[in-house]
C-alpha cells in the first residue's frame, strides 16, 4: 500500500510536469522551500481526546468517594509543530507545482495520582480488630503523535512589482501520511497497612510496584491541506514568507504493540508467621489493533478507554468498541525560507 501510494503521487507530479511543452520547460524556475509551522489541533486529535475525557471522568468520580483523593493533570492536546521541505517548479508567472515531505508532531504529557486511605473496626472470630491501610499511586505519561507526509501542491501566484519583490500566493495540496503514535506510561505505587487485635499488633506489611508500559502503533492515510500567504524577496536568490494554513488527515486502523514491564516487592509480618518477603519481575507483550471503547457495568458510569488489544474488546461491561480514529486536523501559521536556483 505504501509503495503504491508513493508511486501514484510521483506519477501525478511527473505527468503534470511532462505535459508542459519543451519551450515551457526551458523557462521553468526551480526553488527550494524550507518551512516551519505552529498549529492548533481542531478537536484534540479525535479519540485521544475521548480517552483523556474518559480518564478525567474516572478520576473525578473516584475523588467523590471518602477513601480517595486524586489529582489529574492531563490537558486536551492542542499544539502541533510541522517542519517541511518542498521542491517547487514554477511554470508561468502565476502557476507552480511542488513536491515535498516533512515531519509533524503533537505531544501530550500527563500526570495523575490516586491516594487511598482506609480505617475500619470490625469483630470476627470472637475478637475486635482495627485495620489501617494507605495506598499511593503516581502515574506519569508522555504521548507523541507524529507523521511523515509526502505531498503534492498546486500554487497560484500573484507577483507584485516588476522585480516581484512581493508575492502573494495560495495553494492546495494532497498528501499521504505515515502516522505513528507512541505512549510511554510509568506507574509507581506504594502500599502499607497494619492490623491490631484487641489493641495488639498482629499483622502489618508494605509493598511497592513499578510498572512501565510502552505502546507503539502506526497507521497511514491520505490528507488534504491548503494555505494562503506571501513572500518578500530579500535578494535575487532568497525570500522570506509567511502563510496561514489548514490541514485535514484522519488515521484509522492503527496496528502495533504494547509492552508492559513490572517490578513488585512486598514484605509482610504476622505474629504467627514472622517476616515474609517476596519480589518478582514480569514482562508481557500484546500485538494487535488500537481500540477505543467504553467500560462500565449496568448502573455504573461509563469511561472511554484506548488501548492496544489482540482482539476486539467484548463483555457485559464493555460497550461501543471500535478501532481508534486519530487525526491531525489543524490550522496555524507557517514561516518559510525560499532559495531560488
Amino acid at each position: 500500500m505504501r509503495k503504491n501510494t508513493i508511486f501514484l503521487l510521483a506519477v501525478m507530479g511527473v505527468a503534470v510536469m511532462s505535459a508542459a511543452p519543451g519551450r515551457l520547460w526551458a523557462k521553468i524556475e526551480l526553488s527550494f522551500k524550507l518551512s516551519g509551522s505552529y498549529g492548533q489541533l481542531v478537536d484534540g486529535a479525535g479519540d485521544v481526546e475521548e480517552a483523556r475525557k474518559g480518564m478525567e471522568s474516572y478520576f473525578f468520580d473516584l475523588n467523590q468517594m471518602d477513601e480517595y483523593t486524586t489529582t489529574f493533570d492531563w490537558k486536551t492536546p492542542k499544539k502541533t509543530n510541522d517542519f517541511r521541505a518542498e521542491l517547487m517548479f514554477r511554470f508561468t508567472r502565476n502557476f507552480a507545482l511542488s513536491v515535498g515531505s516533512g515531519y509533524l508532531t503533537a505531544k501530550n504529557p500527563a500526570s495523575y495520582t490516586i491516594d487511598y486511605n482506609i480505617e475500619e473496626d470490625y469483630e470476627d472470630y470472637g475478637g475486635s480488630y482495627h485495620f489501617e491501610g494507605h495506598d499511593y499511586t503516581v502515574y506519569s505519561q508522555q504521548g507523541t503523535l507524529s507523521a511523515i507526509p509526502i505531498t503534492l501542491d498546486a500554487y497560484v501566484l500573484m507577483p507584485i512589482g516588476k522585480r516581484e519583490t512581493f508575492m502573494v500566493f495560495a495553494h492546495v495540496g494532497v498528501g499521504y501520511y505515515f502516522g505513528k503514535l507512541l505512549l510511554n506510561l510509568d506507574m509507581d505505587s506504594t502500599s502499607e497497612f497494619e492490623e491490631t487485635t484487641s489493641g495488639k499488633l498482629t499483622y502489618q506489611g508494605e509493598s511497592t510496584n513499578n510498572v512501565q508500559m510502552t505502546q507503539k502503533t502506526s497507521s497511514n492515510a491520505f490528507g488534504y491541506h491548503a494555505g494562503i500567504g506571501f513572500d518578500i524577496k530579500l535578494t535575487r536568490f532568497f525570500a522570506l514568507g509567511a502563510e496561514a494554513y489548514g490541514r485535514q488527515v484522519v488515521f484509522r486502523n492503527w496496528e502495533g504493540s504494547s509492552v508492559t514491564h513490572s517490578d513488585y516487592w512486598s514484605k509482610h509480618w504476622s505474629e504467627w508467621g514472622g517476616d515474609v518477603e517476596h519480589s518478582y519481575s514480569n514482562t508481557e507483550s500484546t500485538f494487535g489493533n488500537l481500540w477505543t471503547y467504553e467500560t462500565g457495568c449496568t448502573g455504573e458510569n461509563r469511561y472511554t478507554m484506548m488501548w492496544v488489544l489482540d482482539e476486539e474488546p467484548e463483555g457485559k461491561c464493555t460497550h461501543n468498541a471500535r478501532k481508534s480514529s486519530i487525526n491531525l486536523n489543524s490550522y496555524g501559521i507557517t514561516l518559510s525560507l525560499k532559495l531560488r536556483f
